[in-house]
């Protein structure tokens, strides 16, 4: 989620994905689970962790039940599930994401015949995203899609994860990874066009292999100093950002490798330490810190102070008493 209060709009579609498929024989019949939503080669994809456990031979059967669904190009790497999304959520995609301060959440969920997915956007936004609403669902494509809700949310936790918790899943079985980089005044004013001077919360657009930076940022000074490309909102000082830079490219090639995508990602700045916070699977914390470490041994962050400065329960993280990003 953007932010805390920030507006959702919840998508349904009953027949995007087979209720059914050959990986749920693998996996053990799993019903309900978290999707993610990635731009790769500046295209959008959806990726599943499903484990080393399908072959080659395994593969033509799962691409013929999920193409029936309007999923393209399916393949395996490292362990993951990827395919690319029926047109008409490609475009209702890149359609939204073009609007300065909004963006297409980075989860579904997919419980049996239903997949869940978000719109947030803040007020100033709600005639363009309701237009293209009106759009998408009156379109005569083959899916079956509804509008579930729009409006403010002011939860304690992300959205998505309330909802998969309605739904009966347990966030007991996910845990919160915090990285942090500790760097001097010269360091974050020099680094990414000093933008992390700013205290405040930075969400990324979308996980991408881009080296240009889109994120969205919810403030908590009073002024913003840096390249912001757009601004949503001086009072609530909300700003789009987009900047050239090599973290997010050598972050996702770094969860690519590991197999391991991290199913919420955010940062955190004072002004003087930046963290990043990552949900994952519980049974992935050992992988993804490895992945990490490959991480922070990079060229362009290995000069940088980086650490793992927490592993929590996410009903820890999300249900405390502190303010959650």
């Amino acid at each position: 989620m953007i932010s805390l209060g920030c507006n959702i709009a919840l998508i349904r579609s009953t027949n995007l994905r087979p209720s059914y498929s050959h990986v749920d024989e693998i996996r053990g019949k799993l019903k309900l689970r978290f999707l993610n939503l990635l731009m790769e080669g500046g295209k959008w994809l959806i990726a599943e962790n499903v484990g080393r456990g399908i072959g080659p031979n395994e593969l033509p059967r799962i691409e013929e039940e999920f193409r029936s669904k309007g999923a393209e190009n399916i393949f395996i790497r490292n362990g993951i599930l990827y395919s690319r999304l029926h047109p008409a959520n490609d475009d209702l995609m890149n359609r939204i994401n073009g609007i300065p301060g909004c963006r297409v959440g980075p989860l579904h969920i997919w419980n049996m015949d239903d997949v869940y997915f978000t719109i947030e956007y803040f007020p100033e936004q709600t005639g363009k995203v309701s237009d293209i609403l009106l759009d998408y669902l009156s379109s005569n494509h083959s899916l079956s899609v509804s509008l579930e809700y729009m409006g403010n949310y002011s939860g304690r936790i992300p959205f998505m994860l309330d909802l998969f918790q309605s739904l009966g899943g347990n966030l007991g079985e996910y845990s919160v990874v915090t990285s942090a980089w500790s760097a001097t005044s010269r360091e974050l004013a020099t680094e990414t066009s000093g933008i992390f001077l700013n205290p405040g919360f930075f969400y990324p657009k979308a996980m991408s292999d881009s080296d240009t930076g889109e994120m969205i940022y919810y403030g908590n000074g009073n002024d913003f100093n840096g390249p912001a490309s757009q601004i949503v909102d001086r009072n609530q000082r909300i700003y789009e950002i987009s900047l050239r830079t090599r973290f997010f490219n050598d972050f996702y090639e770094s969860m690519r490798e590991s197999g391991i995508w991290p199913l919420i990602f955010n940062a955190v700045s004072d002004g003087s330490t930046v963290t990043n916070n990552m949900m994952i699977r519980n049974n992935e914390v050992e992988g993804f810190t490895i992945a990490l470490r490959r991480h922070f041994g990079k060229s362009a962050r290995n000069i940088h102070v980086n650490s793992i400065a927490s592993v929590v329960s996410a009903s820890e993280h999300f249900t405390g008493t502190k303010e959650i990003p």
